[in-house]
């Protein structure tokens, strides 16, 4: 098994990616609001504690 190694260490921020297309979001079994947005806060709340910048 061959181990690629990207060191994410050398980062100290993040974004969201941009939708490129809305198809997705039309359909409730891939997209609920809801959940993106507590998906969202849980993860932003996490990589700000561990030190990145929104």
């Amino acid at each position: 098994m061959v181990e690629k190694s990207n060191p994410v260490n050398q980062y100290n921020t993040f974004q969201w990616a941009k939708a490129d297309s809305l198809i997705w979001k039309m359909n409730p079994l891939y997209f609920n609001q809801l959940n993106d947005g507590r998906i969202k806060w849980a993860v932003n709340d996490l990589l700000m504690a561990k030190g990145y910048q929104f």
